[in-house]
């Protein structure tokens, strides 16, 4: 298994504070868990070359080393023995360098265990391929030039906390792996950034402007791109130069300022399983190509852009998605019948193997997307506010909320037997709720608010022994509310049926004894200032 390979597998427990301020789903590429582990190539057995142990103590001597994490790095001892060092097993030379603040501390949560400068010594050591320094303290200093110099480099990590300012530097030629991610990155992306062999790119969290350049779309082996959180604008390009069919798997623009319709450029990208736009002024329809040119899509996310017209009878058909958010825009017309065909969310994990996993730490919110088999990809979202404490749970996912939906919630949406998360609230949906609900046996959070809905609540709701999250307020439903222990145990019962003065019987205080003729369902008796603030608060 390749050292990159092995970064996007590696579990690591993230910091909640951090992630959980950002309403974005990130895609994110995590360190090692230890640094003791040598590489395919590395070994613990040879003695390294007294040039390179002096210069690695020339980098220690430009360190703050607050933890003491460099104690071992010590005069005329074997550097690789050093904790974080490892050398070839053939030549004796330095190949990787793992200093971050995650490894150097006892405690996951702190950062900053190394600050002070990058010394320039690192270019003597001419054979580092692998460098990370990430979870440190270098704030207020600009990644250092002479990077580009570190010609065998192909993969650096400085992410997060670093603090890291300017722009980015000329990159080695080697380049593969590039993660700058949180930290305060500014100035335009360069039109070239020098590196034709990156796979995996990670610059969210950063306050990068300006458009996004056409060299990054025509890098031949780029399958991660992830660029969201930051202060980008204008449209997508479409590249002349860009290959005709691409290798990207995940792309992330969320949280931007990016506009114009849905990227066409994305018709060649045959690979992509993760695409989130959410979160920018993007406009028109969403492509009836989506289905044909992205066959293996697992998550589709555009919330909060100002996308319009109907949902394409295309997107429902789409065998391999299991997220879908389209929430937050100005989608109309009816949910097609088609829905039924989403068998990605039709089948539980022990029918279908190819589910993505979270793997999850105890963490509310904050998931690891991960696929069952050798090639895996982090994803951390916001999401449903669902808390999964333990273990590994499999993310299945619709939400249509604060759109113009309107039209009777199709029975065929019964047969999405994986749905972990159901949102159709904040619509104009009517009719009745289809009894077919009731067989979302794995459904954990339900909201319906806000609609236009009538007749009685089915008894099967009461049935779904998952559900944690339930919401059918201001509607027009009526008659007996469904008993069973699962309602019973949700929280906050009596808001779950506000608005809906037709219904009766515990958790309400009306007795269904009582003649309920005169009653006038309001439904949606709600200002529309408040209820398009409403839309807006649910999305933060």
């Amino acid at each position: 298994m390749t050292r990159r390979r092995q970064l996007i597998q590696a579990t690591v427990i993230l910091l909640a504070t951090w992630f959980l301020g950002n309403s974005s789903a990130l895609a994110v590429p995590v360190p090692r868990s230890s640094p003791s582990a040598p590489p395919p190539g590395a070994t613990t057995g040879t003695l390294c070359i007294p040039r390179e142990r002096d210069a690695l103590l020339a980098v220690k001597a430009s360190f703050t080393d607050r933890g003491n994490y460099l104690s071992s790095w010590r005069g005329e001892d074997d550097c690789c023995q050093w904790a974080g060092v490892e050398c070839s097993n053939r030549t004796g030379h330095v190949i990787a360098l793992q200093i971050n603040g995650y490894t150097a501390t006892d405690n996951p949560f702190a950062r900053g265990a190394i600050g002070g400068n990058i010394s320039s010594s690192l270019l003597i050591l001419r054979h580092l391929r692998y460098l990370d320094l990430s979870w440190n303290d270098f704030g207020g200093k600009p990644i250092p030039e002479f990077i580009g110099g570190l010609k065998s480099l192909t993969d650096l990590v400085l992410t997060s906390s670093n603090q890291l300012v300017g722009p980015i530097p000329t990159l080695p030629p080697s380049l593969a792996y590039l993660d700058l991610s949180g930290n305060n990155l500014s100035g335009v992306l360069p039109s070239d950034i020098g590196a034709p062999a990156l796979a995996i790119l990670m610059l969210f969290n950063n306050s990068f402007s300006g458009t996004i350049p056409c060299s990054l779309f025509e890098l031949q082996q780029l399958e991660f791109l992830d660029l969201s959180d930051n202060k980008l604008n204008g449209t997508l390009p479409n590249c002349r130069g860009a290959p005709r069919t691409s290798n990207l798997t995940m792309l992330n623009l969320n949280t931007n300022n990016l506009s114009g319709e849905f990227p066409s450029f994305l018709q060649r990208c045959k690979e992509l399983k993760f695409l989130d736009l959410a979160y920018n002024n993007f406009s028109g329809s969403i492509p009836t190509w989506i289905r044909s040119k992205l066959p293996d899509l697992a998550l589709l996310r555009l919330r909060s852009n100002m996308f319009s017209g109907g949902i394409p009878d295309e997107l429902t058909r789409m065998k391999g998605l299991q997220y879908l958010d389209i929430a937050s825009n100005n989608i109309s017309g009816k949910i097609p019948i088609s829905v039924g065909n989403l068998i990605a969310m039709a089948h539980t994990p022990d029918e279908q193997g190819a589910l993505y996993k979270i793997v999850t730490f105890g963490l509310m919110s904050l998931y690891r997307w991960t696929n069952a088999y050798d090639d895996s990809l982090s994803v951390v979202t916001k999401g449903q506010q669902l808390e999964y404490t333990t273990g590994i749970a499999y993310m299945v996912n619709i939400d249509l909320s604060c759109n113009r939906l309107t039209g009777q919630i199709p029975e065929e949406i019964g047969s999405l037997a994986a749905l972990k998360s159901l949102n159709l609230s904040w619509n104009h949906f009517s009719g009745i709720i289809p009894q077919t609900i009731g067989e979302l046996q794995a459904v954990e959070s339900f909201d319906l608010s806000h609609n236009e809905l009538s007749g009685e609540i089915p008894t099967g709701l009461a049935d779904l022994t998952s559900l944690a999250h339930l919401n059918l307020s201001y509607n027009n439903l009526t008659g007996a509310i469904p008993s069973g222990n699962q309602l019973r145990a949700l929280d906050d019962q009596a808001s779950i049926y506000i608005g809906n003065p037709g219904l009766c019987g515990p958790p309400v205080s009306r007795n269904c004894s009582e003649d309920l003729s005169s009653t006038i369902p309001h439904g949606r008796d709600f200002p529309k200032f408040m209820a398009q603030q409403q839309c807006v608060n649910v999305l933060l």
